[in-house]
């Protein structure tokens, strides 16, 4: 099995249907498996997805677990190589899983690797390319002047060899090697949900590069899960 792919339902069957459909149609040439994890089996209308898709492996949770216990669960059970964590608003365009495997196949530096997020109109979805990034955003500075380049200073940007190496993956689509799931043990499930990318890819970045690739790209239909 070259890709297991990992999806989390909470009561959005709908959006599920067409992230799956749009895997089917895109993705050629490769060997892969679906696990859906439902985070409210009472209420998350499964039997609309086993439905029209019934080879999907299944796993239903007691209760709400969030987001990073979910997906942990899922790649639990995964036998393949890799491991593609998909977030259920999100819908692919081309064949862009087997860019990743060839190139994760080719390139043992890389621990993980993601893509650019679009929204549905086709415009590139804004995103924090590292640590000190994100840091930043916690302090109201005025345009310019010293305090910003005293900012800057101390939070300066991490210079990488690699122009498409950054700090960490968002996590509606992060493609790693099954191994480095194991080597970590996945998120860390002190969080519900948020946070949980950031802190994991931390660790994930001991193991190896985390790449995000300019010409892998995907849909993410923002602000439509529930």
């Amino acid at each position: 099995m070259d890709v297991s792919i990992i999806i989390i339902n909470y009561r959005c069957p709908q959006l599920i249907l067409d992230c799956l459909n749009s895997i089917h149609t895109h993705t050629q040439d490769v060997q892969f498996e679906t696990i859906i994890v439902d985070n409210d089996p009472e209420n998350g209308q499964g039997h609309l997805i086993k439905a029209t898709f019934p080879d999907v492996k299944w796993i239903d949770m007691p209760y709400n677990s969030g987001f990073g216990r979910a997906n942990n669960k899922g790649m639990e059970i995964a036998t393949g190589q890799y491991i593609l964590l998909l977030n259920a608003d999100t819908l692919l365009t081309d064949n862009v899983i087997k860019r990743c495997l060839d190139r994760m196949n080719v390139r043992a530096d890389i621990a993980a690797c993601g893509a650019l997020q679009h929204y549905d109109d086709g415009s590139p979805i804004p995103f924090y390319k590292s640590f000190n990034d994100f840091r930043k955003t916690f302090y109201i500075l005025p345009p310019g002047g010293s305090i910003e380049k005293t900012v800057n200073r101390i939070f300066p940007e991490p210079n990488y060899s690699d122009p498409d190496q950054y700090d960490w993956l968002v996590g509606a689509f992060v493609f790693l090697r099954q191994e480095n799931f194991k080597k970590t043990g996945g998120f860390s499930e002190d969080f519900f949900m948020y946070g949980e990318d950031v802190e994991w890819s931390g660790r994930l970045g001991k193991l190896g590069k985390l790449i995000i690739f300019p010409d892998c790209t995907y849909t993410h239909l923002e602000h439509k899960n529930p």
